[in-house]
């Protein structure tokens, strides 16, 4: 998903890309969805795990600026580069709910609040949904 500064102008437009990975059973194990139908094209603020585009590319926050002075044909390059190098592979990584799981638990994540311990819960991991329970009470105390 594309998102746009709004601290420009649109003779200078500033933006940057964030990705979202979206598990159905974190999104039906949230009780403010309950009884409402898992989206089928999940918007990236519905996803639990949510990284942009400078993360991927092991860089700072990273954005983009269009405006007079911008090379067209450069910044097409450097979208395709962020898509075929970037955004594609991460996405590949997790092709299966044992994919995500392992991302879960191997890489330092800004999740929402209970996120880890709700997928756990629902995809029937007692013992990881017991260890983060665990933890978010020793973290509280």
């Amino acid at each position: 998903m594309f998102k746009k500064s709004s601290f420009y102008s649109k003779d200078h437009i500033n933006f940057t890309i964030n990705t979202g990975l979206f598990l159905p059973e974190h999104w039906t194990g949230l009780t403010y969805n309950e009884g409402k139908e898992i989206p089928t094209f999940p918007t990236e603020p519905e996803c639990l795990i949510r990284k942009r585009i400078g993360e991927l590319r092991n860089q700072h926050d990273t954005w983009y600026d269009i405006d007079e002075k911008t090379d067209e044909n450069t910044l097409i390059v450097e979208m395709r580069t962020n898509l075929s190098k970037y955004i594609l592979p991460y996405f590949d990584r997790t092709n299966t709910k044992e994919d995500f799981l392992n991302l879960l638990d191997s890489e330092k994540l800004i999740l929402a609040p209970l996120g880890k311990l709700i997928v756990y819960a629902e995809l029937k991991q007692f013992e990881k949904a017991k260890t983060e329970y665990l933890t978010i009470l020793k973290e509280k105390n």
